[in-house]
């Protein structure tokens, strides 16, 4: 099932005031509840949780989950964190027929969007992320939108998508490999992204055909930004699979930077958590 219809389902079942998703591989490190409650307090529509692989000043603007604006400057909501309120909501989704399905414009797009007024031209946009649509039309209602990268959460980011890729996997290689594993250490690093941007890229461009040039900036910084991610979240699976099955530690080569020191954080504390509650599980 598609993200933005699996949340659809989720919020036809909430009966509470508030109506909140989030992204299954987000660890709270320390209690945040208080302060999200004062950042409630402030907008309609909040939202948090960037991935440790993503860089905010880079974040820009665009159709897709990391984005916190449109190009024409309607808000949004990054979609790994999500709290609105249930009620005014509904009467949105109620209103217009819109909810956090995926769209993809010049195959899918309700009536609402292609009314004369509505105000950005979305014919060149090749997909609209789960929401998207929702909160540009909650955005030009008056509704507040408020993002906070809450400290207290880490956000690995890709982590389902890593184990999805695992499962299509033969037996006979997942078997080779895992011995593999036991082997070697996996290696992040940040070498080879240019070669791996490009032919991403290219694949795009062959199953959309031709992008407008400011649409395929955005993808740039959009598909950079997801093979960081993939990386990351392959070299966090290593690391559960080494905390959890004894198995060998990967390495982290990445330049001295920010990112750096986001992984190398993230990694000592989720090591130190998995070592402490590990102790208090129960003996098979």
């Amino acid at each position: 099932m598609a993200h933005g219809d699996m949340v659809n389902r989720l919020f036809r079942e909430c009966e509470e005031d508030r109506f909140c998703f989030m992204d299954n591989d987000i660890f709270a490190i320390a209690p945040f509840q208080n302060r999200l409650e004062a950042e409630l307090s402030q907008c309609d529509v909040f939202s948090s949780a960037y991935t440790i692989g993503t860089d905010p000043d880079q974040a820009g603007s665009g159709y897709m989950g990391l984005h916190l604006s449109t190009p024409g400057g309607l808000p949004l909501a990054v979609t790994h964190l999500c709290v609105y309120p249930r009620k005014k909501l509904a009467a949105l989704m109620e209103e217009t027929g819109v909810g956090f399905e995926h769209y993809a414009p010049n195959q899918s797009m309700p009536e609402v969007a292609k009314q004369p007024d509505f105000p950005e031209d979305l014919s060149s946009v090749h997909k609209m992320d789960t929401g998207v649509l929702m909160n540009m039309l909650a955005g030009m209602r008056g509704w507040r939108f408020r993002f906070t990268d809450l400290p207290e959460l880490v956000h690995i980011g890709s982590i389902a998508g890593y184990a999805k890729r695992q499962n299509k996997w033969s037996k006979k290689i997942r078997n080779r490999v895992k011995t593999s594993w036991k082997k070697e250490s996996y290696v992040l690093t940040d070498k080879n992204m240019d070669r791996e941007l490009e032919k991403r890229l290219a694949r795009r461009r062959k199953k959309h055909g031709v992008i407008d040039p400011a649409e395929e900036a955005r993808e740039r910084v959009y598909v950079e930004t997801k093979i960081m991610r993939n990386r990351i979240a392959t070299y966090f699976s290593f690391l559960f699979r080494a905390l959890l099955d004894d198995e060998t530690m990967p390495v982290i080569d990445i330049a001295p930077g920010e990112l750096e020191s986001r992984v190398s954080r993230a990694s000592g504390v989720l090591i130190d958590l998995v070592r402490r509650h590990r102790m208090t599980l129960p003996a098979e």
